[in-house]
Parts: C-alpha cells; sequence; structure tokens
C-alpha cells in the first residue's frame, strides 16, 4: 500500500517494473499482494476479525489453549 499510496506512485511502480525487467531471469515476472497485511487474502481465506464463538471454541480445543475474547485482545 505504501507504494500505491505515494504521492509519486505512478513513476515508482514504473521503475520497481522496470528493475525487475532488467534484473530478473527469463519468464519471472512481479506478483503483487494487494492490500496492507494481503488483507483482501485474509478475507478470502475466511479470517475475520469478528470470530464466532463456534470457531473459538473449535481453536481452543484443537489447539489447548484459551483463545482471547474480549475486544482488542
Amino acid at each position: 500500500m505504501e507504494i500505491t499510496q505515494h504521492k509519486h506512485s505512478v513513476a515508482t511502480v514504473h521503475e520497481i517494473v522496470n528493475l525487475q525487467l532488467l534484473l530478473s531471469k527469463l519468464g519471472a515476472c512481479l506478483c503483487p499482494v494487494w492490500g496492507h497485511s494481503n488483507v483482501q487474502g485474509n478475507r478470502t481465506m475466511g479470517i475475520d476479525e469478528n470470530p464466532s464463538e463456534g470457531l473459538l471454541d473449535s481453536l481452543a480445543a484443537h489447539f489447548a489453549f484459551a483463545t482471547p475474547a474480549g475486544r482488542g485482545a
């Protein structure tokens, strides 16, 4: 996100791509992960900031530890 939200983002992305093209092996390409800490990927994989009680209970039983239950815990 830092690169795409930068004041000179388009020029910066162009330079990153140019460096990749100059320095990479034949057939290699860029594979950006969109979003901070791959937020979209987390949502796609079912990670949620507000998990259900059932999920928390299952995690606690499987990993043998008490999961945090409070907000921001």
